[in-house]
């Protein structure tokens, strides 16, 4: 009878050190998820809203073709 309970026992701490696994993965799963979101959120501001943001416009001067240049001129 004693080693049933202790496989019991044995089996139930196993258990509970695998739902324990479980939620911690979660857990590192959900803040993974926030701060994907974090960054999907900040990403448009720093492109900006109309298109000429930070990042567009240090890529426009970068490239040579700035997005604040008047329209209708071609050279």
């Amino acid at each position: 009878m004693n080693v049933w309970l202790g496989c019991l026992a044995g089996f139930l701490m196993l258990m509970l050190m695998l739902m324990l696994m479980l939620i911690l993965v979660l857990v590192l799963i959900l803040i993974l998820i926030l701060i994907l979101m974090l960054m999907l959120m900040l990403i448009p501001m720093l492109l900006g809203w109309g298109g000429n943001g930070v990042l567009v416009q240090a890529l426009g001067a970068a490239s040579g073709t700035a997005p604040s240049r008047p329209r209708g001129t071609s050279n």
